[in-house]
C-alpha cells in the first residue's frame, strides 16, 4: 500500500544554488538508471522567487538581461517559489545544439534564438 506522506514544513529557500554538472561517458551504465543528455551549451540556472525569474551562470553571474525572453517565457508560467536547473542552447537546422550559434546569439543580441531545455527542479 501507498504511504500518504504528511504536509511536512517549509525550508526556506536557498539564495543560492549550484548545478550538479554532468560527466561525460562513452555509453549511459546497464541498468536501471536514469542519465540526462548533455546539450553543448550554457548551464543555467533560475531562481522564481515571488513570480520573478532571475537566470544565473553555473558560476553565479546574472543573465538575465542576457536572456530577457527566456527568463518572461518561465514567468508566464506562473511557477511558486522554486530553482529550476537548465540549459541555453540554440539548435541547428537539424535540431542538433550548435556552440558557435549560442555564442553568436550573445553577441548579436539575438537572444529570442535560445532554447532553455529544462531539466531538474532542484528546489520546490
Amino acid at each position: 500500500s501507498k504511504a500518504k506522506a504528511g504536509k511536512g514544513a517549509q525550508s526556506a529557500m536557498p539564495e543560492t544554488l549550484s548545478p550538479q554538472l554532468a560527466t561525460l561517458v562513452e555509453s549511459p551504465p546497464a541498468g536501471d538508471w536514469i542519465y540526462e543528455i548533455k546539450y553543448d551549451g550554457y548551464r543555467i540556472m533560475a531562481c522564481v522567487e515571488n513570480g520573478e525569474v532571475t537566470l544565473f551562470s553555473r558560476n553565479g553571474h546574472d543573465w538575465t538581461a542576457r536572456m530577457a525572453p527566456q527568463a518572461k517565457a518561465l514567468e508566464k508560467l506562473k511557477l511558486g517559489d522554486s530553482w529550476l536547473d537548465g540549459e541555453a542552447v540554440v539548435l541547428d537546422e537539424q535540431g542538433m545544439p550548435d556552440f558557435q550559434a549560442l555564442q553568436n546569439a550573445f553577441d548579436d543580441a539575438r537572444s529570442g534564438d535560445i532554447l532553455y531545455f529544462l531539466f531538474d527542479a532542484p528546489w520546490l
